[in-house]
């Protein structure tokens, strides 16, 4: 039987109604079973081009029909007419899925086997049907009535097959440049705006052989998502690879994006970590590709607000502002905007989501995407993402469409897209809680080991590194000259020349698959000699920059790396007599061989032995001695079930061994509570978290361990027990407070019996605290930025503050980085989920801590000291000063001209989100100061006087400051 029309049926009355929202199974056989009718056999066999009908209306004269039937339009055909076309002997496709198999089937149709065609015309013909069905659809998508020639269409078409038949290629692909030049003018006709098409490569280590060659030898533009760590792999052991991605980066046809050393769950991280992994990403691109990324983009969920002040500060022109894994983030109307995070910087940002270039479902869907994004944005964008190799067929008709017409898009590099197109001056900052990581379920369903205590090594591990480099730059600054002294020219113990590989290690086993076993103690072990190392000889080092005089009285030196003061515990039993309650020393136990000492910022301070004498006080006796009044009886820091200091007071039950409430001096009645539980919910992670979902503490054992007079402990011991009294884990607690101190100390070991399972959200030993006031506002911290938070499940691995009128309450995270939140006054810390093997935690809760992220920084900082050191020419003394208690310095560099010290290059960061002027003061005088602004010339002088620079920040703000020293 001959063949005189194709058509395929589809399951809608009109094009209008077509329902284009699929699953992928059916996407792929309505468009394939498409395609299959554009070959150019069967287009020459009916000398036609192919039509639709309706599923439920199809044909009743089937004769010479070829139909085209997807199993979705099966189900609305009539069993009648089924049986009338079997009886007319129509020929239908259908019951298959893929493009090949339906091409197959309608090629067997035919009469006659069609000739050998050069496959990449049979495939121009493929993407000439495909842009028809964009076309199509497209117009109604955008409300209008189509507008193409279809007699000249259809010519046009048909003379491209005769032209093929008789082998004369080039007249050929004249005709289709002709048909598809028609499609081009009617969608031009109705809507005249171009859209721009972006093909993102996916680039990892075990894709960058053959298939990733042939994806850079296509003409094609395209983007790669390549980080430095891969693309270093791929100099190691593809170099063919490498060559050809310098030769299309050369004739335009790729760019690369990305900019990190390898991809780092940057919401959790501290800005200067999340600055060094970019730095060190930038400085591999410029080694293999003598250029490097323009644009940032990332494949894991690793967006944050912190972000575009930080690829501005690296002179990033764009941004992917999104991610291909799981985790949420926001989602604008505008496919190019302004992304602004904290403080000032932004960064332009491409925020359409990409479509799956290896899915049917993303093509049938594309004319829908691409009419919304015509008609509402002001650069309409489609992003298509694929691995190398991996592809649909309608991805390769996109792209063949893109060689003869810009009907649906034109292809075009990142770099290219930021030049040709701008935004619509839309700039917008997100907040912290639209985005959330999926940081903890995945490593849970990955079976990674220590999810949670790996964050806690990690931030300890940290907190060790940045104390040793700030000391050391210390030492430098105070010298003046590096190299001044043989310890500090030695190059086996130069930190500059081994903090690079530490670090790699802190991220190495941040990231390791497994914290557990031999391999990874040893590195533990190894990495944990070298820091407490490091702390060691840049403690000396800026010991004996310090010591400006020879004595033989010797004694203790405390050194405080951070820019905000602190208080510490001091052991002083290396003195002969013990110090004098006289300025730093604020109290003495003898007992404790322990010092209460005050240490200014990047400062310092000496304890030396006592005179022996009792020192004068303001109580001292007086001729008039019956006007003086009696000396207060202080009461002691620790009696039963309570503790307590000068700022709070702590009581517990007796029953559970939890503390059972904590109260301040200032306000009435309790402040919160506090105990341990195992949560296992019944009802899912919606559940609401009532006490029926948690286990109960039973206390076995309550005393006090210290009474003072500097440090009070209570130690309580008992079980976890469930609803029916069966034992689940057992448990102690240390808390303990300190004389002068604002924080409460807890110290929680578990002895697991039965371990949470499931959901990590939903499932876990945590530590709960519950407070009274329920219109409480909850913040947290944010890569040191402290936020406001209405989120449930809340990452904040530095603290969570919880803020009611003046008073406010700090849960110190120590690195615990999940904490969960129960309406409106309930919180849980999680400890312990599936995968967890620590079973020992530390946290601290703060009273009326006014600034919380230097309390955080203080709870995690070791506490660097020095016996046996001369004493210095004052007891205690600063070197810089920071003025304002919200702004804290993460990073000082000295300035060097040869070996000699000229000045000082340190960042700030403002935490609370205020802007503040924030006066920076020297130990020496400052000639000038300017900040560090990429790409600006001159930098922005800041006002000096005297010792002292006038820095002024903007909420959230992280500023590069260089002084340079006068004299």
């Amino acid at each position: 039987m001959k063949i005189e029309h194709l058509v395929i049926l589809l399951p809608c009355q009109s094009l209008e109604d077509f329902q284009l929202d699929r699953n992928v199974r059916e996407s792929e056989q309505i468009l394939a079973a498409w395609a299959a009718l554009w070959h150019p056999a069967v287009l020459k066999a009916a000398g036609k081009i192919p039509t639709w009908a309706p599923a439920e209306d199809p044909p009743h004269d089937l004769t010479g029909y070829l139909v085209m039937l997807p199993d979705s339009a099966a189900n609305l055909v009539a069993q009648e007419w089924m049986l009338v076309a079997e009886d007319l002997e129509c020929r239908i496709v259908g019951e298959l899925r893929h493009r090949d198999e339906f091409v197959d089937a309608a090629l067997a149709a035919l009469d006659e086997p069609p000739p050998e065609f050069d496959p990449a015309l049979v495939g121009d013909f493929y993407a000439l049907g495909f842009g028809y069905l964009l076309v199509e659809l497209l117009t109604r998508q955008l409300r209008y009535m189509s507008n193409l020639d279809e007699e000249t269409f259809r010519k046009e078409t048909l003379s491209a097959v005769e032209a093929l038949y008789e082998g004369d290629v080039e007249n050929a692909r004249v005709r289709l440049q002709a048909a598809f030049d028609l499609l081009h003018e009617a969608r031009e006709y109705f809507y005249p705006v171009e859209a721009h098409l972006l093909d993102l490569t996916l680039v990892a280590r075990s894709t960058i052989g053959a298939a990733l060659r042939a994806e850079l030898a296509s003409p094609e533009p395209t983007n790669l998502l390549l980080s430095a760590e891969v693309l270093e792999e791929m100099a190691r052991r593809e170099p063919e690879t490498l060559t050809a991605l310098l030769d299309a980066l050369k004739d335009g046809s790729a760019a690369v994006v990305g900019g990190e050393f390898c991809e780092r769950p940057f919401p959790l991280m501290p800005p200067e970590a999340i600055l060094r992994q970019l730095q060190r990403g930038l400085a591999v691109y410029e080694k293999y590709l003598a250029q490097r990324p323009k644009c940032f983009a990332r494949r894991q969920f690793g967006l944050s607000p912190r972000l575009p002040q930080i690829l501005e500060k690296l002179q990033f022109t764009g941004a992917l502002h999104f991610t291909l894994d799981d985790g949420s983030f926001p989602v604008g109307n505008q496919s190019r905007v302004l992304w602004q995070g904290f403080g000032a910087g932004a960064v332009e940002a491409v925020g359409r989501i990409p479509l799956d270039a290896t899915q049917a479902d993303a093509f049938l869907r594309f004319p829908e995407n691409l009419g919304d994004w015509m008609d509402l944005d002001h650069a309409a964008t489609v992003v298509l993402a694929h691995w190398p190799g991996q592809s649909s067929p309608w991805y390769h008709d996109l792209k063949r469409i893109a060689d003869y017409t810009t009907v649906v898009g034109s292809f075009t590099t990142i770099a290219n897209y930021f030049e040709e197109t701008g935004y619509c001056s839309q700039q917008v900052g997100y907040t912290a809680d639209q985005y959330r990581s999926p940081y903890l379920l995945q490593a849970v369903r990955a079976g990674r080991g220590d999810p949670i205590s790996r964050w806690v090594r990690y931030y300890r591990r940290r907190a060790k590194l940045e104390a040793a480099e700030n000391l050391d730059a210390l030492a430098v600054l105070v010298a003046g000259k590096k190299g001044a002294d043989q310890a500090m020219a030695s190059s086996s113990e130069n930190l500059a020349d081994r903090k690079e590989q530490i670090e790699e290690q802190i991220e190495d086993l941040l990231l390791s698959s497994a914290e557990s076993g031999e391999e990874t103690a040893t590195r533990d072990a190894s990495l944990a000699e070298q820091l407490d190392s490091l702390l060691d000889v840049a403690t000396r080092r800026l010991a004996a920059s310090l010591s400006g005089q020879t004595t033989s009285e010797k004694g203790v030196l405390a050194v405080n790396p951070w820019s905000f003061a602190e208080r510490r515990q001091v052991d002083i039993s290396s003195l002969g007599r013990s110090p004098d309650v006289v300025e730093p020393v604020r109290a003495v136990d003898e007992l404790a061989n322990a010092a209460l000492v005050d240490i200014p910022p990047m400062g310092f301070s000496w304890v030396g032995p006592g005179s022996g004498k009792t020192p004068a006080t303001e109580n001292a006796p007086s001729k008039r001695s019956w006007l003086r009044r009696k000396p207060a009886v202080e009461p002691p820091m620790a009696e039963e079930l309570t503790l307590r200091n000068e700022f709070f007071e702590v009581k517990f039950d007796e029953h559970t061994g939890a503390i059972r409430s904590v109260f301040d001096y200032r306000t009435r009645g309790a402040r919160l509570a506090q105990q341990l539980a195992l949560r296992t919910p019944r009802g899912g992670p919606g559940d609401p978290g009532d006490d029926r979902h948690y286990s109960i503490m039973a206390a076995d054992e309550i005393r006090i361990v210290s009474t003072g007079p500097m440090v009070a402990e209570m130690l309580c011991r008992g079980r976890l027990v469930d609803q029916q009294n069966h034992r689940l884990a057992g448990y102690q607690q240390t808390t303990r407070i300190r004389r002068g101190s604002r924080i409460i100390e807890l110290l929680i070991d578990f002895d697991v019996d039965r371990m949470p399972q499931g959901n990590p959200w939903s499932s876990y030993y945590g530590m709960r605290l519950a407070w009274g006031d329920a219109t409480a506002n909850l913040y947290r911290s944010v890569n040191m930025a402290n936020v406001p938070t209405e989120a449930v499940q809340i990452e904040a691995p530095h603290f969570v503050d919880i803020r009611s009128g003046e008073s406010r309450t700090t849960v110190l995270a120590g690195g615990l980085p999940y904490h969960r939140r129960f309406g409106l006054r309930k919180l849980d810390t999680l400890l312990i989920v599936p995968g967890e093997t620590a079973r020992s935690f530390r946290l601290g809760i703060g009273i009326d801590v006014a600034h919380p992220m230097s309390a955080a920084i203080g709870f995690l900082s070791p506490e660097p000291m020095v016996a046996e050191v001369p004493a210095p020419p004052l007891p205690t003394g600063w070197l810089f000063h920071v003025g304002a208690r919200n702004v804290i310095v993460t990073h000082w560099e000295p300035l060097l001209e040869g070996n000699r010290v000229v000045g000082v290059c340190g960042r700030l960061l403002e935490t609370d989100g205020r802007r503040t002027r924030c006066p920076l003061r020297s130990f020496r005088p400052i000639a000038e100061a300017h900040r560090i602004v990429p790409a600006t010339e001159p930098p922005p002088a800041v006002p000096v006087d005297g010792d002292t620079a006038n820095v002024i920040l903007d909420a959230h703000e992280w500023a590069e400051v260089e002084l340079r020293f006068g004299g």
